[in-house]
């Protein structure tokens, strides 16, 4: 089956790893636009943002999953993000999701 849903992790302020922007550059820009708009959204530890996907995309939305500082990712922190990222994506209805 396809994914429906993107979630692309966002360390804390927001700098894109250069793989990520690579990613947003596919996307249109839709991740570093999202970020420059939402001021808000912290990328902070689980913190989501739910994006429509661009119309050219396979996806039907992207999901931003604040993951703090990557480096420093343990166990309570991986389980606060499972948490958080599991009800964003049942309340958006996400069936297939794939992890970038």
């Amino acid at each position: 089956p396809k994914a429906d849903t993107l979630v692309v992790m966002v360390p804390k302020g927001g700098k894109l790893p250069a793989t990520t922007q690579i990613l947003d550059r596919d996307l249109g820009g839709l991740i570093s636009a999202a970020l420059k708009r939402n001021k808000k959204y912290k990328s902070s530890l689980g913190q989501t943002l739910i994006l429509q996907a661009p119309a050219k995309s396979s996806f039907t939305r992207v999901v931003l999953l604040g993951a703090d500082d990557t480096a420093d990712i343990d166990h309570n922190h991986a389980e606060t993000m499972g948490t958080k990222l599991y009800t964003a994506l049942h309340d958006c209805g996400a069936e297939q999701v794939v992890v970038f």
